[in-house]
């Protein structure tokens, strides 16, 4: 329904890709792994009436001066939400700053060490009778925070206004690790292993790894048999994503994971898998 945004959300200091649908929120790693808490529905957010949509723009910038980033967008009625890396609402969000008119959203410098997000709004709140325009266009200042004096060197890449506002710049500041400020480090010491219980052949394995070193998988029977053996190259200092064919008879399965969870630590993990077919 908008332009995509580029940008480190999560914070492991690669970019990422945020699209939105008329009712959704979807994020993206380069790879196409999506990031933990995406997608998500604005309606689970908070309860808006049902005919609310998602509008745009999409903005991802530090707003609440922390170490990582947030998302911006607003509704087509007229609300502003901020939701943080996981997709969890922020920022006292909610809030209603228009109406079913065109708007619009932009990070902004407003001084020297200050930065402020800005709301843009056609025509103000519609009310009776015939949905009257109550008020004129405006703007407003919704969030707004200081930055630290000579902040010149890396910080979390943020991208300023629609489609990296009208130069196109892209992301401002340099992206980086934010280490427990962000929430991609909540993923250091979690193995997903999805669907559970597994229906089709398609087994989906999802791990942080802090280096490149090859991911040892086996999937055993109860018998302590091997069906399944992989060795998965991942990529260093990320969440990576693999799907595998196992083609197994109903039952319990034990799956071991062996990986490099920090560098020099070799971590394993082991998870019950239920086939139900």
């Amino acid at each position: 329904v908008c332009e995509p945004a580029v940008a480190d959300l999560d914070g492991d200091g690669f970019h990422d890709l945020v699209a939105a649908t008329a009712a959704r929120l979807f994020a993206w790693q380069d790879d196409g792994t999506l990031l933990t808490g995406f997608p998500t529905d604005v309606h689970d957010l908070f309860p808006l009436p049902d005919s609310t949509r998602i509008a745009g723009p999409l903005l991802v910038a530090d707003l609440e001066g922390g170490p990582a980033n947030e998302l911006a967008f607003a509704t087509a009625r007229g609300h502003l939400l901020v939701v943080d890396g996981v997709g969890r609402t922020v920022g006292r969000t909610p809030w209603r700053f228009g109406g079913a008119g065109a708007s619009g959203l932009a990070v902004l410098p407003v001084a020297t060490d200050e930065v402020a997000l800005t709301l843009a709004d056609a025509g103000g709140l519609a009310g009776p009778p015939l949905d009257r325009r109550l008020t004129h266009g405006r703007l407003a200042r919704a969030i707004a925070r200081s930055l630290p004096a000579g902040q010149d060197g890396p910080a979390t890449a943020a991208w300023w206004g629609p489609g990296g506002g009208p130069q196109r710049l892209g992301p401002v500041g340099l992206a980086r690790a934010v280490a427990e400020g962000g929430a991609a480090a909540a993923e250091s010491d979690r193995v997903v292993v999805y669907p559970n219980p597994l229906t089709g052949r398609e087994l989906s394995v999802r791990f942080f790894s802090a280096t490149d070193r090859a991911a040892e998988l086996m999937v055993y029977n109860l018998q302590g048999e091997p069906v399944l053996e992989a060795r998965l190259g991942p990529q260093a200092g990320r969440v990576n994503e693999f799907t595998l064919d196992l083609d197994v008879a109903s039952g319990l399965y034990v799956v071991r994971l062996t990986r490099e969870r920090a560098a020099g630590d070799v971590a394993t993990e082991v998870k019950t898998l239920a086939v139900a077919r």
